[in-house]
């Protein structure tokens, strides 16, 4: 079998990079795209290097384990999630093989074989079901996610919010945007004055959160100017969909804000 190293490189590449930013929009976190696109870059390399004389050993289950971690690593950094992170990667690319398999070649290699798709298909559901157990209720409830859009020193961050309305923090009179970090990315490099500010929540002992304040916040169609933005360490939800929290009725009341037109 004759195996082209240029297209084994880019398929496996652009296979990684469709599977990472598929993650990422899964999780509610904007796609960064100079890390999606190392960590494809590394993915192919690593497909190259599996084929090689002398290095079959990578292509070992472990070793594709081990890769899959790397790559989702290079992505999301040393994330205290990490290894739920990596499950989901695992999933879309089960997902992503059974598909492949469905559409180019089931017919051929796969004939009689439904009821093995079959259990793929239960095993990936329950599987996400465990690791994310907030997403159906996400999807099927009364939650209402909006766009939020952050645009400060001259950068912009893209995600989603919940209308929370049990969220009463405030700084300076104003609602504060409660914000997972990792979404932040793409604007933190932009933000020179941090601030602390103390915060309790029910069942939990009072603490802290770092916090800086917008030029401007778009949240679904209203405009914030010097808003508020405080810095999540880490997820605000076990499941998909959003990544921020916001008060929408706090920000009716008697707020500076704009309607966009």
């Amino acid at each position: 079998m004759t195996i082209y190293l240029d297209q084994l490189f880019f398929w496996n590449a652009l296979a990684d990079f469709a599977l990472l930013a598929a993650v990422q929009r899964l999780l509610g976190l904007p796609v960064h795209k100079k890390r999606t696109i190392l960590a494809a870059a590394a993915g192919g390399g690593y497909a190259l290097l599996s084929v090689l004389p002398g290095l079959g050993w990578l292509a070992h289950p472990i070793g594709k384990l081990a890769a899959a971690l790397g790559l989702v690593a290079l992505v999301f950094g040393r994330a205290a999630h990490l290894p739920r992170y990596w499950l989901l990667f695992l999933v879309a690319a089960c997902g992503l093989a059974g598909a492949v398999a469905a559409i180019g070649g089931a017919r051929v290699h796969l004939l009689g074989q439904w009821p093995l798709f079959l259990a793929a298909f239960l095993g990936c559901y329950a599987l996400l079901s465990l690791v994310f157990p907030d997403t159906a209720g996400q999807l099927t409830g009364e939650a209402v996610l909006l766009p939020v859009q952050i645009r400060h020193g001259g950068r912009e961050a893209r995600f989603r919010c919940l209308l929370d309305t049990g969220n009463g923090l405030t700084a300076a009179g104003k609602p504060v945007l409660i914000v997972w970090r990792q979404a932040l990315l793409p604007v933190l490099a932009g933000v020179e004055t941090l601030y602390t500010l103390p915060y309790q929540s029910l069942g939990e002992q009072a603490g802290t959160l770092l916090c800086f304040t917008a030029e401007e916040v778009t949240v679904g169609e209203r405009v914030y100017a010097g808003q508020p933005v405080a810095i999540a360490p880490g997820p605000l939800s076990d499941g998909m969909g959003y990544v921020a929290l916001w008060n929408e009725r706090r920000a009716g009341c008697g707020l500076a804000e704009k309607e966009t037109h």
